[in-house]
């Protein structure tokens, strides 16, 4: 094997079969990449992703340890001219002023992850890659539940939930059968960029998509998506909407985790008329009081009140980052939350939790206007 290439290209293209190469591997030859010509393959077993580079010259195939060469072609300057060559001991490593002997394996004993010979692929998208980025945050790692550790491509909607939180949107697309595609191939793409094409096999379990360059195979999930849509709540013409500022409600909550309790932090909100208050903690612990001075409520005659754990509320934020604000729609404490933003067609829902403070946050809706109301005279 000989390739001779520039090590930014190079780099550009170990960057890429990094997201797939794991820290510590059992088997030595899944810490290698494979060079065949002009392009390098990694794989995990599960997923195995192929990145093109320019090359003056690329013939031959070779095994070669990732982190090494990583290491190595990361200090070389981007415009230097690299030869990688095999030889008696192994590969070796050539540039202006160095010469390297790296560690290499034989190209037949890279494994194959097993795709399909054929695949038919469809164009993708800006709206199946919107898909994909937004749901990704709602991907579950609990591994009994190993069935939520994807997105679920159902119908024309990309699906993701981790119990807890739930998010969907719409592909552009029709897929059948509902596959599954795992949570760390979702990673990669997400962290390649814009994929062009994607093809789907969920009788062979396979999925493969393409980038300008690079291609990523993946194994789908062996697994049953359930039935999501059962708590997507039915919104009554008089439910109680909270029309909050994202960056308002983030930063109230990153300040209010000061008097967390233990490891779960639980934000109450109580609004009534056009006024919203977010309460937590207890008197043992310390208490968080924090009006949101731009909310608006809508049909909450009486006070009402509803909370959630604060890390889900943190990666809803995220999730609609794009957004300006969030919408809370629910029927009451207990049910599911419908909650919607300026990012047109992206509708997510976040599962309530009982903390056990509704009255003290009542209480505190009238505190804070009074303390308001005071430091306005003062002024």
């Amino acid at each position: 094997m000989k390739i001779v290439t520039m090590a930014g290209a190079l780099k550009s293209a170990m960057r890429i079969a990094g997201f797939v190469i794991e820290p510590r591997n059992t088997l030595p030859i899944l810490g290698c990449v494979k060079f065949d010509g002009a392009k390098i393959t990694a794989t995990n077993l599960d997923m195995e992703v192929e990145a093109k580079f320019p090359a003056a010259q690329a013939n031959g195939a070779a095994c070669v340890d990732f982190l090494s060469l990583n290491r190595l072609v990361g200090a070389i300057p981007a415009d230097e001219t690299v030869t990688i060559e095999t030889n008696d001991d192994g590969v070796s490593l050539a540039f202006d002023e160095g010469l390297y002997q790296l560690h290499t394996l034989p190209a037949s004993d890279f494994p194959d992850i097993g795709m399909p010979k054929r695949m038919r692929h469809e164009k993708a998208g800006e709206q199946i890659v919107n898909a994909f980025r937004l749901v990704s945050h709602f991907v579950s790692d609990e591994e009994t539940r190993y069935y939520l550790n994807g997105i679920c491509l159902d119908g024309d909607l990309a699906v993701a939930t981790n119990g807890h939180v739930l998010g969907n949107f719409p592909t552009g697309m029709s897929f059948d059968d509902r596959p599954i595609v795992p949570r760390f191939a979702v990673q990669a793409i997400n962290r390649i960029g814009p994929f062009k094409s994607l093809a789907v096999e969920k009788e062979q379990m396979r999925a493969e998509f393409h980038f300008d360059g690079v291609k990523l195979r993946t194994k789908l999930i062996d697994g049953t998506f359930p039935e999501w849509q059962r708590v997507v709540p039915e919104l009554n013409d008089d439910a109680p909407r909270l029309i909050v500022k994202r960056s308002e409600l983030l930063a109230a909550i990153k300040r209010m985790s000061s008097v967390r309790l233990g490891r779960t932090h639980l934000v109450t909100f109580a609004a009534h008329i056009n006024k919203c208050v977010a309460y937590s903690g207890n008197v043992d612990r310390g208490i968080a009081r924090e009006r949101l001075p731009s909310a608006l409520v809508e049909n909450a005659p009486e006070p009402v009140t509803i909370s959630f754990d604060a890390k889900y509320l943190v990666l809803m934020c995220g999730a609609h980052s794009r957004s300006g604000t969030l919408v809370f729609g629910f029927n009451d404490a207990g049910s599911p939350c419908l909650i919607a933003s300026e990012m047109e067609g992206f509708s997510s829902i976040l599962m309530p939790v009982r903390s056990g403070n509704d009255s003290s946050a009542i209480m505190s809706i009238d505190m804070l206007a009074r303390r308001s109301v005071e430091q306005g005279r003062a002024a």
